[in-house]
């Protein structure tokens, strides 16, 4: 389980915002590239079912490792960390950090937390490298007695998983907005010049339940 500490509520679910990093791994020896794929020649992303390629195609079929960042995160001991510099995955040994540090972001989502749906999300370009995603999170009250005597107890969240381990993606809704418009309305095309002004006439708010 991947704790968290800032959600927040959308569409009547806790989600937390992560960001979604695609980790290229080149390699110059055998290598698996079962699974999701990056093409050089057609600058593709594709999914493999092939166990193993040889050095002589390394360099032009390159196997991708998804994960999703948080850019807000506290980081504490054993939470597995992203290096912003070095493109590379570690496990956090030595100290809590408050918040994000200038190289390092707490991972909410490894790679084989990625449900196929998601990677044919990323193969047609529905989620791309750097796209801010929302992770529908799970709440559970944890009771325990206080050093008074007293009954008291901690709230923890986690990062939802489903029955397979995968991860939840919330569709966000402003972004779908956002492609609607995009598809009925090129840009600065009458009657609206801009996506604010086509917000005000088209977008109606749900009614709060």
């Amino acid at each position: 389980m991947i704790k968290v500490k800032e959600t927040e509520i959308q569409q009547n679910k806790l989600i937390a915002k992560g960001k979604l990093v695609l980790i290229k791994y080149l390699c110059d020896t055998w290598v698996s590239t079962q699974g999701l794929c990056f093409d050089e020649r057609s600058k593709t992303y594709f999914i493999s079912d092939n166990p193993y390629l040889n050095d002589q195609f390394s360099k032009v079929i390159i196997p991708i490792k998804p994960i999703i960042i948080s850019e807000i995160e506290d980081m504490e001991v054993s939470n597995m960390i992203y290096n912003l510099l070095n493109h590379d995955m570690g496990n956090n040994k030595f100290h809590s950090t408050i918040g994000s540090t200038q190289i390092w972001r707490k991972i909410l989502a490894l790679s084989e937390h990625f449900s196929p749906e998601i990677l044919k999300m990323i193969v047609n370009g529905e989620l791309e490298d750097g796209d801010e995603v929302l992770l529908e999170c799970e709440g559970f009250f944890i009771p325990k007695e206080e050093w008074d005597g007293e009954m008291g107890g901690e709230y923890i969240k986690n990062i939802k998983l489903n029955n397979q381990n995968h991860i939840i993606i919330i569709p966000d809704e402003w972004k779908e907005i956002e492609l609607e418009y995009i598809k009925e309305h090129p840009p600065f095309s009458a009657p609206y010049p801009d996506f604010t002004e086509w917000l005000k006439h088209n977008y109606h708010a749900p009614k709060r339940k």
